[in-house]
């Protein structure tokens, strides 16, 4: 669980086999399993006390020549943060929507 936390840019299966000596299989299940725990228990607890939300978009680089939200492959979603007293964030939810109305939002 600690290479998957605390890894930069997350940890490949095939990292987790070389490091622990198992199957290429075994890595990628116990992985999957791991991520699932931690999703789940992260839907288990919404958000509460102070929220903030931000919107942005994802998607690779435009090279049809349209630039921002419009381009093809871009993909919206939003970002939930719960602040704790001083200010900083304490969790975060990150998800798909379909726009940016009041909403889908909400939802």
């Amino acid at each position: 669980m600690y290479l998957i936390t605390q890894s930069r840019n997350g940890i490949s299966a095939l990292d987790l086999k070389r490091q622990f000596e198992v199957s290429y299989n075994t890595a990628w299940l116990v992985k999957h399993k791991l991520l699932q725990a931690m999703r789940e228990r992260d839907d288990s607890q919404p958000l509460h006390g102070t929220v903030e939300m931000d919107d942005a978009y994802l998607g690779e680089e435009a090279t049809c020549g349209k630039r921002g939200s419009d381009a093809d492959g871009k993909t919206p979603f939003g970002a939930a943060a719960q602040i704790i007293k001083d200010g900083r964030p304490n969790r975060l939810h990150l998800g798909p929507v379909n726009g940016f109305r009041i909403k889908e939002l909400e939802d």
